[in-house]
């Protein structure tokens, strides 16, 4: 009988057996899960006891790595990070180290952008990178008489932190 309901409400042709239907009525009545249960003991691990001796172990010491706290608590790494995340809702991190700007860095970068506004027309190409290198690199493109490239490498020397490359293009 449960075999020809289940066909005629699923419209499937391989049917599974009356046994499988059985299990799975049942298993949803008992714990409104359609899903398997676990067999076997549970494991103790994620224990009221346990999660609060790795709670009072992170507030008398939050500067300890989660290793070294499973260490002397006797619970493995998995454990104390699981415990941690799901049940104490803490999140790892990791310090972010940013370069700070000093005055005279800024100063000398502001000089730059200022002289720059001043030495590159409006209709150069500029390039700036300051990716993996210890100052700002500049590079731009524009024409420009040989006197006055002179003059502008020669004020480009005295802003220090920033190093330009000056392309001239050619008419």
């Amino acid at each position: 009988m449960k075999k020809n309901a289940f066909r005629n409400r699923f419209n499937l042709a391989p049917v599974p057996e009356r046994k499988s239907i059985v299990t799975w009525v049942t298993t949803f009545r008992q714990t409104a899960s359609a899903t398997k249960r676990r067999t076997g003991v549970p494991r103790p691990v994620r224990s009221p006891e346990n999660i609060e001796a790795v709670r009072v172990s992170i507030l008398r010491s939050p500067r300890c790595s989660p290793r070294k706290h499973a260490s002397a608590l006797g619970l493995s790494d998995r454990s104390v990070r699981r415990i941690l995340h799901d049940d104490l809702h803490f999140h790892p991190y990791k310090m972010a180290i940013v370069q700070e700007l000093s005055e005279r860095g800024f100063n000398s970068q502001i000089n730059a952008c200022e002289f720059l506004l001043d030495v590159v027309p409006e209709d150069a190409i500029v390039f700036f990178s300051d990716c993996t290198f210890k100052g700002l690199y500049c590079s731009f493109f524009y024409r420009l008489d040989q006197k006055r490239l002179r003059a502008v490498r020669t004020q480009l020397r005295r802003l220090g932190s920033i190093t330009f490359l000056i392309h001239r293009t050619i008419n």
